[in-house]
């Protein structure tokens, strides 16, 4: 008999290091890292007397109040860990999870980044022999949980049918996504990419709003008046004037802000925005994405500056955030053939505002 108890609480104690193990691997308490690595995109999902609830981990659960624990496979075929617990435990649970700000949308990268992707691109493409001109291919395809590929279908044509063919294959070529999912029934997802095909030889520039629309469907498609004629495509040659009237999404050389680059804006912009926000508010959990020009002298259009993307962001947080963009410093503009051009610049904001820029003061 006291064999048998023995016996019982060391796989007690086996499931529960396992299961703490997991849980802190898990994205739940620990801070994803960019990009994505594979352990990044393995999840165990905790269930509750075989309830899953949103966002909640072992860690919620006090250790004398779990009544079993025992790993096994859910419906889905996820490999799971099933607590049963008391019905107050997860009235706790669940009070404590409405509080919080919880985001399910999966996360679907190209390995090492989707900034990679682009490269991969550049590197694997064959350009038909003979084209001419300069334009993206749009092609959808589905990721499947477990980051396979497959249907590749052209959605925006070219008139090139060779090019169409070998949009296809790039796709098809494509190695497996990472796939991070938060809920435990994994449905497959649906991309979109664009595969520019340009004459061999020729630089191009483009303009206008049409290329960030695919990107960002929320912008208006109305332009504005500085950028009405800028919507069409051109071969340039270096003795070719830029039109420094237009509004540029891909120049040559990024703005490059004076202050530290990316870093130091964020950096003042926080602080910026620290002095009007509380930060304490730990019930504020949401992102904004804000759009604005710089201009060819380096500085902020004020006019120019916009919310395209606002999740879960109280509207005096963003009238907050807009001042302090207002307040930033000054940018090394951006250039194409080395002539300073407006250019449009992206800016992600985040409540609560991360610690690494709080500063404490004594």
């Amino acid at each position: 008999m006291k064999k048998l108890i023995l016996v019982s609480l060391i796989i007690i104690q086996s499931c529960v290091a396992f299961a703490q193990n997991c849980c802190m691997n898990d994205s739940t308490i620990r801070e994803i890292q960019f990009p994505l690595t594979e352990q990044d995109t393995k999840t165990v999902f905790c269930y509750l007397n075989n309830e899953w609830i949103a966002g909640a981990y072992l860690d919620m659960v006090p250790a004398g109040s779990i009544q079993k624990m025992e790993v096994k496979n859910d419906e889905y075929g996820n490999r799971a860990l099933f607590l049963t617990v008391s019905p107050e435990i997860i009235a706790e649970v669940k009070a404590e999870m409405k509080k919080r700000f919880i985001n399910l949308d999966p996360r679907c990268e190209f390995p090492g980044g989707n900034g990679k992707l682009k490269e991969w691109i550049d590197a694997n493409i064959k350009v038909p022999e003979g084209y001419k001109g300069c334009e993206r291919v749009m092609v959808n395809f589905t990721v499947h949980p477990d980051g396979s590929i497959s249907n590749p279908q052209i959605r925006k044509p070219s008139k090139n049918e060779s090019a169409n063919e070998e949009a296809l294959r790039l796709v098809n070529a494509l190695p497996k996504f990472r796939v991070k999912y938060f809920t435990p029934r994994k449905s497959n997802l649906n991309l979109c990419i664009p595969i520019t095909f340009r004459e061999p030889g020729a630089i191009f520039i483009r303009g206008g709003e049409s290329s960030v629309i695919n990107q960002f469907p929320f912008i208006s498609s109305t332009p504005s008046p500085e950028s009405k004629d800028n919507t069409h495509k051109k071969a340039l040659t270096s003795n070719d004037k830029i039109d420094e009237s237009k509004v540029f999404y891909e120049p040559e050389q990024q703005p490059y802000y004076l202050n530290g680059d990316t870093e130091g804006l964020l950096n003042d912009l926080y602080t910026s925005i620290l002095e009007t926000t509380p930060v304490t508010q730990e019930c504020v959990k949401g992102r904004a994405n804000v759009r604005f020009i710089i201009s060819e002298d380096g500085q902020i259009d004020t006019n120019s500056i916009k919310v395209i993307r606002n999740r879960a962001v109280p509207e005096d947080y963003l009238k907050s955030a807009i001042e302090a963009i207002k307040k930033l410093g000054k940018f090394e503009p951006g250039k194409m053939n080395g002539t300073p051009l407006r250019v449009t610049y992206y800016v992600s904001i985040i409540y609560p505002v991360p610690p690494k820029y709080i500063k404490i003061t004594e």
